[in-house]
């Protein structure tokens, strides 16, 4: 928990309210409850001095042995995501700044009860996160502060799932202590789609009603990657 963390750097402080700190502290940009990373090196039990296949000739051996399998399983919840609107120009505090980590308001809208914060509903290639109801841009044609009371990250982004893989074998070669390996690698094994968290998820809509666009996911991590590799030994 912290105040601070929605600028870029902890020296430039960038508050819905200056007057109102208090309202800032809410769940860190970098608060993650669950961070899970398991890894694994397995030799396979194949070729010379191994359980299985031990006594086979030299270029069997060559195929089956010397294998090497390693893999990174990571799972991760998301990351904390700030919900924010742009007033009309009349009603905005500092309208002369426009970089947050230089003190940029960061307007936030209002809270409606009764409706759940993340929607999580998709339309095609688009998925609606932040669900617009929930939320009210505030009406500041009656009133004179542009400040709604949705607290500062209320919400989480999608959690992450990834798992790594790699398989290796060494070959021997010529010469004393030369070795050759071969490295295949896939990044994203099962190629599941990571959506990126809608950081500073900024609406739009109405005055003083139900926003028409805005917290929606657009980014992802990268996709499956594969790539091989020849590493020699000496």
């Amino acid at each position: 928990m912290d105040n601070d963390s929605a600028s870029q750097d902890s020296n430039g402080p960038s508050p819905q309210d200056a007057n109102n700190p208090a309202a800032e502290y809410a769940q860190s940009d970098y608060n993650q409850p669950i961070v899970d990373s398991l890894s694994l090196v397995y030799e396979l039990p194949f070729g010379y001095g191994k359980k299985f296949m031990s006594g086979s000739g030299r270029l069997v051996n060559q195929v089956v042995g010397g294998w090497q399998l390693s893999a990174i399983n990571q799972f991760a919840s998301g990351t904390p995501f700030n919900i924010v609107y742009t007033p009309p120009s009349g009603s905005q505090v500092s309208p002369g700044l426009s970089a947050t980590n230089r003190g940029a308001n960061q307007y936030r809208p209002n809270r409606v009860s009764g409706q759940p914060l993340v929607k999580r509903s998709q339309s095609g290639s688009t998925i609606q996160w932040v669900n617009i109801a929930a939320v009210a841009i505030p009406n500041t044609t009656t009133t004179v502060s542009p400040f709604g009371n949705l607290g500062r990250n209320p919400g989480l982004g999608p959690s992450y799932y990834n798992t790594d893989l790699a398989l290796n074998k060494t070959f021997g070669a010529r010469g004393e202590g030369l070795k050759v390996q071969f490295r295949t690698e896939a990044y994203n094994l099962f190629n599941h789609t990571n959506f990126v968290a809608p950081t500073n998820s900024s609406l739009s809509g109405p005055v003083g009603g139900t926003p028409t666009s805005g917290g929606t996911l657009s980014s992802t991590f990268p996709s499956r990657i594969l790539q091989f590799g020849l590493k020699v030994i000496y």
